[in-house]
């Protein structure tokens, strides 16, 4: 979530100052919502035919893909077909993220009861919405931080050539480096998968099982 409310927040001044026209946020943003609820649509055909660490490391590598043509469609004159082409990568990569974290969440709330013995869906599910505020906040105030630091002027028409490469590493370096980061910490740290995560389920279905005797619990 960090990663697309940075990227959200620096691509405007991106296009306006790097890129030089502010009409390709629009194209952006156009192809980028589309693209996301496309993802939402397609991810649960997808989750079943590969696995869910495959699912999450390509949501990881798609907005570095995006990312990356985008810095290719900023090269000498800006390219609109590339422009939506990165916006495309890019927002299928965030609506494959937005999907499978949620069934992450279902996978700790499940882990939740396995380990502890009771079930947690509402302080669990609660919380995410908080953390998505909270990335917001962190996002647009490091926005704001890094404009500075990098010598952003709003006065001025053009930037000076430094400020515009602080830009550029804000928008799409930084969020590739997030978002590698944040593949690694997730196959180090997260466990939930595979034959593990089906243990968990047995477990929790073999202790809900009520035992009978003629058709009626006991």
């Amino acid at each position: 979530n960090l990663i697309i409310q940075l990227s959200g927040g620096m691509l405007l001044f991106y296009f306006t100052d790097v890129a030089g026209d502010q009409l390709l946020f629009g194209v952006w943003q156009g192809f980028g919502g589309l693209t996301q609820m496309a993802a939402l649509f397609l991810l649960p055909s997808v989750a079943k035919r590969i696995s869910r660490p495959q699912v999450y490391g390509i949501a990881s590598l798609l907005p570095i893909l995006g990312l990356s043509v985008l810095f290719l469609a900023s090269l000498g004159e800006v390219s609109v077909p590339l422009v939506a082409a990165g916006s495309i990568l890019f927002n299928l990569g965030v609506g494959a993220f937005l999907g499978i974290s949620i069934v992450m969440l279902a996978y700790v709330v499940d882990y939740g009861e396995y380990k502890f013995g009771t079930r947690n869906e509402s302080i669990v599910f609660s919380v995410q919405p908080m953390l998505v505020k909270f990335a917001a906040a962190l996002a647009g105030g490091f926005v704001g931080f890094g404009l500075a630091i990098v010598g952003f002027d709003p006065d001025v028409e053009v930037q000076s050539q430094g400020t515009k490469n602080g830009i550029t590493f804000l928008t799409i370096g930084l969020p590739i480096l997030a978002s590698i980061l944040g593949y690694v910490i997730y196959r180090m740290k997260f466990k939930l998968n595979g034959a593990f995560h089906d243990d968990v389920l047995r477990s929790l279905a073999a202790e809900r099982e009520v035992p009978t005797a003629g058709g009626y619990p006991l």
